[in-house]
């Protein structure tokens, strides 16, 4: 903790840096913050633990490190559960009450697979494929790592050709299009990182905002 040389009510600068994976790291992060004027207490005990959390897990994403070892800690990551065999819903919330995010493949209602085995340690938020029993259908990749996408690969055996690094940015099969094992994926990478929820919203902002302009338009018309 530092003094702060910026004119703000509360003079405290603090800082925290921290290195993953636990056993021989490969990323450093340092993450600061001046408290903010309102509510600093909190600020000086979540505020800079909320920014340095998800900057270094897209970070070791990125990378694609951060596969837990067995001497890791269970703050840390999490351990995915066994839905093979169990309905498709339950699946999804046995899997995102171990704050991972399940990603359904197929258009069955029962989970043949999953990507990660069972009882294996991952990052918070990382993906878990759901492999179901119906016809295969193809995922909207968007945000994707090149990890994810090599699951998705092995998980389903259908052949993806990878270009690129980064976050995946563009597909050559589009999301729900039903795929066999003869199909081949193209798929493309970029640095910026934008996943479907992303996109969903801004589409959806990008539609409410053409309305309220639509109806300011035809207001002063009037």
């Amino acid at each position: 903790m530092v003094v702060d040389t910026l004119k703000v009510q509360t003079h405290i600068f603090v800082s925290f840096m921290g290195d993953a994976p636990k056993k021989n790291p490969k990323v450093i992060v340092y993450a600061g913050m001046s408290l903010a004027q309102k509510n600093d207490q909190e600020a000086y005990e979540l505020g800079v633990s909320k920014a340095f959390k998800p900057i270094m897990e897209n970070t070791l994403k990125y990378l694609n490190v951060g596969k837990s070892k067995d001497d890791t800690s269970n703050a840390e990551y999490s351990k995915v559960p066994d839905v093979e065999g169990q309905d498709k819903q339950k699946a999804i919330d046995n899997v995102s009450a171990k704050s991972l995010e399940p990603v359904t493949i197929g258009s069955g209602t029962q989970i043949k697979a999953q990507s990660i085995k069972a009882g294996n340690k991952v990052l918070p938020h990382s993906k878990v494929l759901l492999l179901t029993d119906g016809d295969l259908t193809m995922p909207d990749m968007s945000g994707w790592t090149k990890e994810d996408v090599i699951a998705f690969e092995n998980l389903t055996n259908i052949k993806v050709n990878l270009k690129g690094s980064g976050f995946v940015s563009h597909q050559s099969i589009s999301k729900g299009q039903k795929l066999t094992e003869k199909d081949k994926i193209d798929v493309e990478f970029s640095s910026e990182n934008v996943d479907s929820n992303s996109t969903n919203n801004s589409d959806s902002n990008s539609d409410d905002k053409k309305k309220s302009d639509s109806k300011t338009d035809k207001d002063k018309s009037d």
